[in-house]
């Protein structure tokens, strides 16, 4: 009853992946950073430029390729009107309008007239991108660049008269997209819904200055608990879930992709700084979002973690959860780590609905992608990973034994934690 009525489902994902799909690129660990593209910024004119290390950080990334092609006449748009919008904004269209096809016939009751739009961007550089190349300002490049604009052309295009919300919350941006889409479902806010998460990178000052906090790897990848890691790589992508509730997916006659048993945010507070992270709350966020999806620590199988790679956050982020995840003597948790990091660098708006699909993609194949990279586990990491285990049996490896782990082994676990965090119980019905 709990599941039918208080859940929402996943009943289809749309998404930008290069060079291959999602589920190729992950299960055959394919390195995706490459250099910066040219038609981006010039990386040696930066070099002679800035204080920066003088390193891989500005040198490369995990980038989508062809962001300057669009359709606009199947939009509806004039070339001028085009070329004004951002291209996060026409990316978002095209990944919105493939996701609602999909959903088309598989939710009763539903109508595009009562569909929400959720969305979770960080980066906004467009109208920088502009302003460096000397374009003046004009009434089009101010309805084509700003956020508020972006999420609203969704609905308007597609006539969506559903709540229509932006949010960044830092890399969880995507994330609290998809449960305010989840918790406006089955408070009637509305029929069905789009969650989903954009981030591109299209000047080099934000690159820039996040190599000069100390974020980014400095040989451009991100190595998810390795003892080589040293900052994330940054990376690009868009993905758009479709959203329904469970109880009119089911009276359609169609499977859900996944059923979203419960979520949870909240805020990392007080820490040891501004930009790091705070394991009582991670740990205090797991733990709700387990009581929200009426799961416990056993029911779980895969744990889709933020994981970029960092020195100070991954053990952070492995000992908030093996504290969560505690199991008992008689019927102890099971749990294999997995991030999108290594593959899919950090995106940043996006990076949470990148950890989502991951946790979807294990659900459905039922076997764990590699963890690219990883090779001799971070020592620091390791220390937390080893009470963790003690704690709930976590691996990075899948269990060869299919009946090495106890409970249903559609229960898995999303974590990303940013200015904001939300951690997703997922499972598939029946």
């Amino acid at each position: 009853m709990h599941l039918v009525e208080f859940a929402s489902s996943v009943v289809c994902v749309a998404g930008e992946f290069e060079p291959y799909g999602f589920l190729e690129n992950m299960y055959t660990a394919e390195d995706l950073c490459t250099p910066v593209p040219q038609e981006r910024w010039d990386v040696e004119s930066l070099y002679a430029e800035t204080d920066v290390l003088r390193s891989n950080m500005l040198r490369a990334a995990y980038f989508l390729h062809r962001v300057d092609r669009f359709d606009d006449g199947a939009f509806r748009q004039s070339k001028s009107e085009a070329v004004a919008m951002d291209p996060q904004t026409r990316i978002l269209l095209e990944q919105s309008f493939a996701t609602l096809q999909g959903m088309k016939g598989t939710v009763a009751g539903a109508s595009q007239a009562s569909t929400g739009v959720y969305v979770g961007c960080v980066w906004q550089e467009y109208a920088l991108f502009l302003e460096h190349h000397t374009v003046k300002p004009t009434v089009s490049i101010l309805t084509g660049s700003g956020f508020n604009f972006m999420i609203g052309r969704v609905s308007y295009t597609f006539g969506l008269q559903g709540p229509c919300i932006g949010m960044d919350t830092a890399c969880s941006s995507s994330l609290v997209a998809a449960h305010l889409a989840s918790t406006g479902l089955v408070n009637g806010e509305s029929s069905s819904a789009l969650a989903a998460g954009i981030n591109l990178m299209l000047v080099p000052d934000t690159t820039i200055n996040l190599a000069r906090l100390g974020a980014l790897s400095a040989d451009g990848h991100s190595k998810t608990f390795d003892a080589s890691a040293n900052g994330y790589a940054r990376g690009e992508g868009c993905i758009v879930y479709g959203f329904a509730r469970t109880s009119d997916t089911l009276q359609s006659g169609h499977q859900p992709e996944a059923v979203m048993l419960g979520s949870a945010y909240n805020q990392a507070g007080r820490s040891s700084g501004l930009t790091a992270p705070n394991g009582p709350a991670q740990t205090a966020l797991v733990r709700t979002a387990l009581g929200a999806a009426a799961l416990q620590p056993q029911d779980l199988s895969f744990v889709s973690m933020h994981g970029t790679g960092t020195p100070l956050g991954d053990p952070i982020e492995v000992g908030a959860l093996g504290q969560a995840l505690a199991g008992t003597q008689d019927r102890p948790s099971h749990a294999t780590l997995g991030s999108v990091k290594a593959c899919y660098g950090h995106s940043e708006g996006s990076a949470g609905a990148h950890g989502a699909l991951l946790a979807l993609s294990v659900l459905q194949q039922q076997a764990a992608a590699p963890t690219m990279h990883l090779r001799n586990l971070n020592p620091y990491v390791e220390a937390a990973f080893a009470d963790t285990k003690r704690a709930c049996n976590a691996s990075t490896m899948p269990p060869r034994d299919p009946d090495a782990t106890s409970g249903p082994k559609s229960g898995l676990f999303v974590g990303s934690h940013g200015g904001g965090a939300v951690n997703y119980a997922w499972g598939r019905h029946g």
